[in-house]
């Protein structure tokens, strides 16, 4: 495996961020961020929650200093980083990455290979970049994405489907603590926990959790509390619309350790807009929840319906009310989805994982040499 130079925004332990440092006890990976002299304190703990991530798996971790956001010198440091890592293969991770990259590399014979996790759409400012983006893309050697669907809508905006690849995500082993331990530490006893694991965001759906919940059955929705681990800027709006509807909603706020919400956990819900290879899906599976998610993006490439999930689709309230509803009621149905969702998480082991892009990076390797006309 050669040694993979990779740049990241550091936006905290997204699951971006968390898949690749991990990756880092099985490779040799160096990673590079940016921090920005000015920029508010949610930016700096981000960067702060990334170089601890690497530093506690023994990554050598780059921060590069950045004046803004649009810091033009940051091309050069960018530049010299990779003379100085002198890695076999160029890694990065979204837009800022990417162009980056792409002004940085030049004509340089190391292989670059763009990860790409998707876009939002919320905004005029969101497609702007997406469109930048897609340019950038064009330059890489090969374009990485998590999913079948982000391949598909790769290739209808011009990026050629032969240096596009789908590498899923993997699911990390995590230590899970006790269900009665992690009730009583997440004060839910009594209570049926409908846990979800995300950025409060809009394209995460959490304000149709809300409206299905409003709609449970009384008895059931008496007993019913929605906890959310994660924040945003829709929280003050999801606690509001809750508070509205009758709602006993819990925002816990970003948690570094979610394994006791999972195995706290009566329900696992994924309620999104959009995704890809969500790593909370994959994470709820191998803790063994029974899930009801949206059948979005890859999200069916990864579970199926009826057998380790139950999917509805997206923006549809009522229909994820009645999914809620039939696992919290029935337990025989809880515990089969469970059993079957322990045996899904295993074919999204690191291992796997780890020997795709193994093939990938050989391969793109391997056509540098042939390419230049050196015998390998």
């Amino acid at each position: 495996m050669p040694r993979v130079l990779a740049f990241i925004e550091a936006l905290g332990l997204t699951g971006a961020a968390r898949n690749l440092v991990e990756s880092g006890t099985h490779v040799d990976l160096h990673v590079a961020t940016y921090r920005r002299r000015h920029a508010p304190p949610a930016h700096h703990a981000g960067v702060d929650a990334l170089v601890a991530a690497a530093n506690a798996r023994g990554v050598p971790m780059v921060v590069l200093d950045e004046r803004h956001a649009f810091d033009p010198a940051l091309i050069a440091r960018v530049r010299d980083t990779i003379a100085q890592v002198r890695p076999g293969i160029v890694q990065t991770h979204n837009i800022k990455s990417h162009a980056l990259v792409a002004r940085a590399r030049g004509r340089s014979a190391v292989p670059w290979v763009a990860f790409h996790h998707g876009y939002t759409t919320i905004d005029l400012k969101d497609r702007i970049y997406s469109t930048a983006d897609r340019l950038a893309l064009r330059r890489a050697d090969l374009v990485v994405t998590p999913c079948a669907a982000f391949a598909r809508d790769l290739a209808a905006r011009g990026i050629d489907p032969g240096r596009v690849a789908v590498v899923h995500n993997a699911v990390w082993p995590r230590d899970l603590p006790s269900r009665e331990d992690a009730r009583r530490r997440l004060s839910l006893e009594g209570r049926r926990a409908v846990v979800s694991v995300g950025r409060l965001s809009r394209e995460k759906g959490h304000d149709v959790l809300i409206d299905a919940c409003a709609a449970l059955d009384p008895v059931v929705r008496r007993d019913a509390m929605v906890v959310i681990a994660g924040d945003g800027p829709e929280r003050g709006r999801l606690e509001a619309r809750a508070a509205a509807a009758g709602v006993t909603l819990r925002c816990d706020g970003f948690q570094p350790d979610v394994a006791p919400y999972y195995a706290a956990a009566d329900v696992f819900v994924l309620p999104s807009r959009s995704e890809g290879s969500p790593n909370v899906l994959l994470e709820a599976l191998a803790a063994g929840c029974p899930i009801v998610a949206t059948g979005v993006g890859g999200v069916p490439e990864i579970v199926q319906h009826g057998s380790s999930a139950l999917l509805v689709a997206a923006d549809r309230p009522l229909q994820l009310r009645e999914r809620i509803e039939h696992v919290l009621t029935r337990r025989d149905i809880a515990a089969d989805l469970a059993a079957a969702g322990r045996v899904v998480a295993a074919r999204f082991a690191p291992a796997r994982r780890t020997a795709a892009l193994e093939a990938i990076y050989s391969s793109l390797l391997g056509a540098r040499v042939a390419a230049a006309g050196v015998r390998p």
